[in-house]
This record gives C-alpha cells, sequence and structure tokens, in this order.
C-alpha cells in the first residue's frame, strides 16, 4: 500500500516491500506468478503488540518481572476469571509510572481506542465501588498482568485481569487471537461525582484491533 492509502500491486515493489517488512528475500515478478505460490502477510497487531510487550518486560524490575512472567505452557494462562479475588501475576498499583505508560502502550496494540477506554473505564469504576462497599476490598490497583512466554519468541501471550474485566491475548509468528475477552460494568449508573460520565464510556462492546469477521 502506498501513501495515501493507494493499494500498489507493482510486483517488484511488492517484493521490496516485504522484504523490508517481513525479513524475507527480494520476490521477483516470476515469483508472483507461480500459482504455488503462498504469501502470509505481517499482521500489524502481532508486531506492534510484541515490541510492545517487550518493552513492559523492560520496564520491569527484576523481582516484579518474576511475578510476571511464566512459560506459555503454564496452566494459570487458561485460568481466567473476571470475579474478584486473589491472582497470580503482578499487580498494576505495584507498577511504576514508566511501567504503567508502558502496558497502557500494550493494551493499545491490541484494543481499538473504544476498547481500550472501556477496559480503562472498568478500572475506574472499581474505585467507586471502594467508596460505595469500603469493606468489600475494592481496589482499582487490584488489577493483575501476566505474561506467558517470550514476546516475539515463538508462542506467547498475556493477560490483565481483575473484578469485571478480563483480557487474554495471544500471538506466534503468523496470527494472534483475542479470546476471551469480558468487560463488566459495576456500577450501572454513576449519578454524581467525578466519575458520574464514566459509566456511558464503559457501556457496549468493544472490539480489538484487526478483530475477525467471527470476533466483530
Amino acid at each position: 500500500m502506498l501513501d495515501g492509502g493507494v493499494f500498489d500491486n507493482n510486483p517488484a515493489r511488492l517484493g521490496h516491500e516485504l522484504t523490508r517488512s517481513a525479513g524475507v528475500a527480494p520476490l521477483t515478478p516470476g515469483d508472483l506468478a507461480d500459482p504455488r505460490a503462498r504469501i502470509i502477510f505481517p499482521d500489524p497487531a502481532l508486531s506492534a503488540m510484541d515490541k510492545a510487550g517487550r518493552a513492559f518486560l523492560d520496564s520491569l524490575e527484576a523481582e516484579q518481572r518474576k511475578r510476571c512472567t511464566f512459560e506459555f505452557t503454564e496452566g494459570e494462562r487458561t485460568a481466567w476469571t473476571y470475579l474478584p479475588g486473589k491472582r497470580v501475576g503482578l499487580m498494576i498499583g505495584d507498577l511504576s509510572s514508566d511501567a504503567r505508560a508502558h502496558l497502557t502502550t500494550l493494551m493499545q496494540s491490541v484494543l481499538s481506542s473504544g476498547g481500550y477506554m472501556k477496559a480503562e473505564g472498568v478500572i475506574m469504576l472499581e474505585g467507586v465501588l471502594r467508596e460505595l462497599q469500603p469493606n468489600a476490598g475494592r481496589d482499582p490497583g487490584k488489577y493483575a498482568v501476566t505474561v506467558f512466554g517470550e514476546p516475539g519468541e515463538g508462542p506467547w501471550g498475556w493477560t490483565l485481569e481483575g473484578h469485571h474485566l478480563s483480557l487474554n491475548f495471544t500471538a506466534d509468528a503468523t496470527d494472534s487471537r483475542s479470546t476471551p475477552l469480558m468487560f463488566g460494568v459495576a456500577p450501572a449508573v454513576v449519578r454524581s461525582g467525578p466519575d458520574r460520565c464514566l459509566c456511558s464510556r464503559v457501556h457496549g462492546k468493544a472490539k480489538p484491533k484487526n478483530a475477525t469477521r467471527t470476533q466483530r
């Protein structure tokens, strides 16, 4: 694709672009004409998530990284829940401002702008619940982030979970998936205070970036 969103079907230029983006040998017009040829285009969200995942881990202290990372085959990767309670992983309330900013970038690498706002809104609403239920242990800092495998090196994934929120993303060298995803809302309406408009941002369906038709 050229600047301005115009598709370019020039075989020589396409081969050059593939070399830069996917790290493969330059393609020739003959390669593209070969009916046996199979070209796999890189998923832009995949490379963005890889880069953001590496940067997030690099922003952590050694002890925090140990709490946050697991083998890809670890059973915890499939033990998802959006209910309140104790969780394995690194709590976002323990992150430095720099690490929290890198987590934001990681979230934005796979969620649409609306999806990102909904996720942050769910976390902020936990602070509202803390005011309404002071003895229930509500805490917007008690959302756990976990990383399974090494970003960009074989299959890997990451999760962000807490009360009313479960984000799960998995990727390998050719594809990425966003499932399960859960966005909950409580309270459903905030009638006063600084968060009175927050619920309207959280209600509705959020989409991952580059969602497939079935994911939409």
